[in-house]
């Protein structure tokens, strides 16, 4: 149970759900503030470019011999 709401409570959890709910009225043809869908978005992008930045800094491991 701690381990679900910890999942919960990721950065990754809530950038999931702010892109699912947004797909999903795009969909539905919700007619979306294009300014609170930008907001979300930026979100979503900035996560991503951070994930993307500590990835690329980590160091590699060696190769298994």
């Amino acid at each position: 149970m701690e381990a679900i709401r910890a999942l919960l409570a990721s950065k990754r959890a809530i950038v999931l759900a702010a892109s699912f709910l947004s797909g999903i009225a795009a969909r539905k043809g919700l007619d979306l503030d294009p300014a609170s869908l930008a907001i979300l978005m930026t979100g979503v992008v900035a996560y991503i470019l951070g994930q993307s930045h500590i990835d690329a800094n980590k160091p590699t491991p060696p190769p298994a011999e």
